[in-house]
Order: structure tokens, then sequence, then C-alpha cells
């Protein structure tokens, strides 16, 4: 997932590198502008988390400068630095 603010030039890319196999899992951007912004990552929102579970999530997050007619570029180019940086 990736986010942009053309005022700032500024952008972030999430990236979730490991989850745990049958495990229902997404990323949610919450926006309230003037206040805040946040990424989360959602998982189990319509079932109940099974007794005993054990795994592992593993999410990066990285950061970008940009104009607004190329930040998806940008992000791209982020995001495969992230993947990179997670081998």
């Amino acid at each position: 997932m990736a986010v942009f603010n053309p005022t700032s030039g500024k952008g972030s890319v999430a990236w979730m590198a490991k989850t745990p196999p049958n495990a229902e899992s997404a990323f949610y951007l919450v926006d309230a502008p003037g206040s805040y912004r946040k990424t989360a990552l959602h998982s189990f929102g319509e079932t109940i988390m099974p007794k005993g579970f054990d795994g592992t999530y593993q999410v990066a997050i990285g950061f970008f400068s940009a104009s607004e007619s190329d930040w998806e570029q940008q992000a791209l180019k982020r995001l495969e630095e992230l993947k990179r940086v997670g081998e």
C-alpha cells in the first residue's frame, strides 16, 4: 500500500513481507485531515483468532519524497528497496 501527500511532497509505502498461513490480513489507512494519518495492519477481522495460534507478521514501511507527477514511480522504487533489505 502506498500513500502520497502532494502538498508536502512526502509519501510512504508499506509492504507485508510475511504473514502466517491461513491468516486473513489487510492494510488500512485512517485519514483524518488536519489531525493524523495512520497505516494499520488488520488480521482476523471477521473471525476469532484460533486457540494456540502461533504466527509471524513482518511488515516494512519506507518513506520517500516525490512530485505529484512521479510519486507512483517513487513508491515502486522504494518498495523494491524494502524487498531487497528483507532478503
